[in-house]
């Protein structure tokens, strides 16, 4: 069987490697990963890799992310996942701090908070923090990884098998079951797998007449990874942040290379023609820095940021995702929105089950059926 997938983000190289290595798939199976940029090139290299396991409790996804999650540290094991992509165990808590920096003593009520605001955050900084998720010492259920060292591992395991390679071109159009390239290149297949991020709601439009699935507006997403004499000494704990009386909100995820990503401003502004084209804006950048000395009590000069960046999450109207068959011999799996590294390793499994034996069954696929948007 050969499988074409269309795009190299987690979704994609996650798909690749459950293809190449399914204990049943044998020497028959043949997978080509086509991208026009490269692998991880949009928020799959520049997300901040938070991993949870049961922070969708109640909703559509909960069965995938838990899935997800187990198989995540299963992967981290068997690929030594510590050392090769950084993945490793964390806690994470709610934190709101003052606008201004006070002089004032903590209020008694805060004394309690202690135990969990890190050790780079001023108390006399925090309103509130409290810890989310689990909080069960005998049971891992959150975790970070580096989300670009991930998506190019499980891209090179699969070509590591020898039954999978990789094409940098840019997906024209999809005729039958054949893949053609803007240089003319086509790629016939067995079956054609559409994991375009962000992109993936215009191609369905584009090639199949598919209803519009996208939100109604889209934001592009800024962040930055510092790192100065402070960073490597930060608590591995994610800190989801608030700045009293203000819009500021900021994921701050430490990283056991001693940086630190930092996520913030959401700007609406419209897609580009490919990840290419999604550029940071200064003034946001400059925004999120001065948001972190909210939290950290001390500037940050654009001198300590290694990286800005900015993407687009791939969203649903519905904000759920969509995996499963789109027609005969084409699938898709997109949609995933913040938690598209999570569910990158469930989302394969299912998919690797629905393109080699017809059903998926580690887990239901049918909320994500592409048929409701029909």
């Amino acid at each position: 069987m050969k499988v074409v997938i269309c795009g190299a983000g987690a979704i994609g190289c996650s798909l690749a490697y459950f293809l190449t290595h399914a204990a049943d798939a044998g020497q028959d199976v043949e997978v080509v990963v086509i991208d026009e940029i490269g692998p991880a090139a949009a928020s799959s290299g520049k997300a901040g890799g938070f991993l949870a396991a049961d922070w969708c409790q109640g909703e559509d996804v909960d069965d995938l992310c838990r899935l997800s999650f187990r198989l995540h540290v299963e992967l981290a094991a068997k690929l030594d996942g510590a050392n090769r992509y950084g993945f490793r165990a964390v806690d994470a808590i709610s934190c709101v701090v003052k606008a201004h920096p006070s002089t004032k003593k903590p209020k008694p009520n805060l004394t309690k908070a202690s135990a969990v605001v890190p050790n780079w955050i001023p108390q006399d900084n925090v309103l509130k923090a409290s810890p989310m998720g689990s909080t069960n010492a005998n049971e891992v259920t959150m975790a970070q990884l580096y989300p670009k060292d991930f998506t190019n591992v499980m891209l090179e395991e699969a070509l590591a098998t020898g039954k999978c390679s990789f094409v940098r071109g840019r997906v024209d159009s999809i005729e039958d079951k054949t893949v053609v390239l803007g240089d003319g290149q086509q790629v016939a297949a067995d079956a054609i797998v559409l994991a375009m991020g962000p992109w993936t709601p215009t191609m369905l439009s584009f090639l199949f007449d598919f209803p519009n699935i996208s939100p109604p507006q889209l934001h592009k997403i800024h962040s930055v990874i510092v790192q100065d004499d402070a960073t490597p000494a930060w608590d591995p704990r994610v800190v989801f942040g608030v700045v009293a009386n203000s819009e500021d909100e900021l994921e701050i995820v430490p990283r056991a290379n001693g940086t630190a990503y930092v996520c913030g401003a959401h700007v609406p502004q419209p897609l580009p023609s490919n990840a290419a084209g999604v550029l940071p804006d200064p003034s946001s950048i400059a925004e999120i820095l001065h948001g972190l000395g909210k939290f950290s009590g001390r500037a940050h000069s654009p001198d300590t940021v290694q990286a800005s960046n900015a993407c687009y999450l791939p969203q649903t109207k519905d904000y759920t995702p969509v995996v499963g068959a789109l027609r005969d011999g084409v699938f898709v799996s997109t949609g995933h929105s913040c938690w598209g590294l999570l569910n990158s390793t469930g989302s394969a499994l299912a998919m690797t089950e629905l393109l080699l034996h017809g059903k998926a069954t580690s887990v239901d696929l049918e909320p994500f059926a592409p048929e409701r948007f029909e």
